[in-house]
């Protein structure tokens, strides 16, 4: 039992995967028909699925796969083609056989199949006189002409003893592809991964090769009784012709044979990695402590030691680290058929664009940011799009466009989600705030633009004037904001009256050590997020003037930053009492907001372990974690985007 359940483990995890890759296969396939590539993808997904799922006798898993994998063999065999009908039916197959995975791995029996597989049934029936006469063309000898080198036929046996017999067919074929380049297998690969052989298969192989070599290569593979190679020998083609124009375009066309990842990988559990994470957070505050006491003693030898255990335990922490690090897309690639379904729903034609699905975010961050970016994408469906008419009325072509791309910006990431639709109103949302007592109509002059479209962000705006299934409750917007910013992000808001919105998402790279500028005030030491850290500055440097009353800093670029005391932000301090000699000023960045923040001294830049605050302290302003000091003491982690919030206010 303990086996199955292990088994059952894995199953669902690559179940996931190989859905995912039908899924985009499809949806590639309905937008370009003509495009067959994809075909193929599907074809392996189901087929594969299907074995898994016999393996794990889960029988109507495996039957639906099963009808599936029929309906795209002859797609793929060109019998059929591929239309709205197929692509929509498939579609619908998939999202059953999600379902019905979760049901029979739960040892359920809700999910009825007998309309699906019905429905696919008579789907692969329309081509099936087609596919008869096809296989009966593909029976017929063929022959390969003008080869590179020699062309061997290659018989194996495989001994009586032998269990898995695909597996070692796939060995003998994996290592006849080192020798030459295999042109064929006899019977076909579909046939050899099904074990739809005794014990003997045949390849062809073109190699510049022995008979000797090719032979003794295949022998080195386990369980194989006997091997046989016999030279085959072509007519030479015209010499008017070109190799490739006397071979047939079918033998043109390389054999895709079935290849294990290059990669050598594992699966490990989430919550291992959070471990390692934490012993590596452990060993980064053990070495600050080793650092102090090297310091104090004054050791040469101990601190000639503890630079080889910085480098070492860097290094470390950085391939930990990179564990964890995930590309976006593997949250990115479920959206497209979330937009499709949507956009049918709406009656609206969208064109879903993805970008920078190779940058990298820490699995934990990636996780959270699911929900969001739906919320997003359906609002830019929603409010932002427009339809086919509305789009035509406003000059606009019929099929609207959305994007979803991520960038590397410093240590964050940005993903940015637009749209070409009708933007959004500035006046509109503000009377919708005045309505709802949200602003004072008479502070219209103290908010810009930018300020007015956060609005959207506040719990229980919409502007849309009745609910639907979609959109309209007032929720979502502030929803994202809500996670964004536990996640120590940003986002922004911009758009254009009917040309379109975008929002825009940072994103720190991970949450578990970050690199942080010491700052003290009142005696005591706080940690400022690097990342929000642009420029730092001693007191004396600066053009330090008053603006109604309040000081302010006046930069090189002729910018006026409010200049806030750091003491004072946490206390009940004066805030604008002037910096003190020899004090530092460093310049903090949240979003598109910056502040002057006056410090006592600095402490320098430093490696910190986030350690999430205890719940009664979450709701505190101005904190968004803590770390450990090698001494032990705890240090507060300052939180750029709450720690003036209370001096607006």
């Amino acid at each position: 039992m303990d086996d199955m359940e292990q088994y059952r483990s894995v199953f669902l995890a690559e179940s996931t995967e190989y859905i995912q890759q039908i899924t985009d296969g499809l949806l590639a396939l309905e937008s370009d028909p003509s495009d067959l590539t994809p075909v193929e993808v599907v074809f392996r997904g189901a087929h594969s699925l299907k074995g898994m799922a016999a393996a794990m006798a889960y029988r109507r898993t495996a039957e639906l796969t099963h009808k599936m994998e029929s309906l795209m063999d002859r797609v793929r065999r060109g019998v059929m083609v591929p239309e709205a009908a197929v692509t929509g039916l498939m579609l619908a197959a998939v999202d059953m056989v999600r379902d019905l995975i979760d049901d029979e791995s739960n040892g359920r029996e809700e999910v009825q199949i007998d309309e699906m597989i019905e429905a696919l049934t008579a789907a692969a029936a329309r081509g099936e006189g087609a596919l008869r006469a096809d296989a009966d063309m593909s029976a017929a000898p063929t022959t390969t002409m003008g080869e590179s080198g020699t062309t061997w036929h290659v018989s194996v046996t495989l001994q009586d003893s032998c269990v898995l017999k695909a597996v070692r067919a796939y060995m003998v074929i994996k290592r006849l592809e080192h020798v030459g380049r295999v042109l064929e297998t006899l019977p076909s690969e579909r046939e050899i991964e099904d074990e739809h052989f005794d014990r003997t298969f045949e390849v062809i192989v073109a190699a510049d090769a022995s008979r000797e070599d090719v032979e003794a290569a295949v022998m080195r593979i386990s369980e194989v009784e006997a091997v046989e190679a016999v030279r085959i020998d072509y007519a030479e083609p015209h010499a008017e012709e070109s190799p490739e124009d006397a071979a047939p375009a079918s033998q043109q066309r390389a054999r895709q044979l079935p290849r294990l990842s290059q990669a050598q990988t594992v699966r490990i559990s989430i919550g291992h990695l959070d471990m390692l994470v934490d012993l590596a957070g452990e060993l980064v505050i053990l070495r600050s402590r080793l650092d102090q006491m090297a310091e104090r003693r004054r050791d040469a030898e101990l601190i000639e030691v503890l630079e080889e255990l910085h480098r070492v335990s860097t290094d470390l922490q950085y391939e930990i680290m990179q564990t964890r690090m995930v590309p976006v897309e593997n949250i990115f690639n479920r959206f497209p058929r979330m937009v499709r379904d949507l956009a049918l729903e709406l009656d609206k034609r969208v064109e879903f664009h993805m970008e920078g699905l190779e940058i990298e975010l820490d699995r934990t961050v990636l996780d959270e940011i699911g929900d969001p970016l739906v919320h997003l994408l359906r609002n830019c469906i929603d409010h932002g799009m427009e339809t086919v008419s509305e789009r035509a009325q406003a000059g606009k072509q019929a099929v609207g466009n959305i994007t979803l791309r991520a960038s590397r910006e410093r240590d964050h990431v940005a993903i940015i989600v637009s749209d070409d639709g009708r933007g959004i109103d500035p006046d509109k949302v503000w009377n919708e705030a005045v309505t709802r007592g949200i602003v004072e109509a008479s502070d219209r002059a103290d908010y810009d633009e930018s300020s007015i479209l956060m609005l959207t962000c506040v719990p229980g705006l919409s502007t849309l004037q009745s609910a639907n299934r979609v959109s309209g409750r007032g929720v979502g917007l502030d929803a994202v904001k809500g996670k964004i910013e536990y996640l120590g992000g940003t986002i922004q808001i911009r758009s254009a009256l009917g040309q379109g919105t975008e929002f825009m998402l940072r994103l720190p790279l991970t949450l578990a050590i970050i690199q942080a500028l010491i700052v003290e005030a009142g005696s005591r030491p706080f940690a400022l997020p690097l990342s929000a850290v642009d420029e730092v500055y001693a007191a004396d440097e600066l053009n330090i003037t008053t603006v109604d009353g309040a000081p302010v800093v006046i930069l090189r670029t002729g910018e006026v930053v409010p200049l806030l005391r750091l003491d004072a932000l946490l206390s009940d301090c004066d805030l604008h009492e002037l910096p003190e000699r020899g004090s530092s000023v460093v310049l903090v960045e949240n979003g598109a907001e910056r502040r002057a923040l006056v410090v006592d001294s600095l402490g320098g830049r430093k490696e910190i372990v986030v350690k999430p605050l205890s719940r009664l302290f979450r709701d505190s302003r101005g904190f968004s974690g803590a770390t450990i000091l090698g001494d032990g003491r705890v240090m507060l982690i300052l939180d750029p985007r709450t720690l003036f919030t209370h001096q607006e206010a």
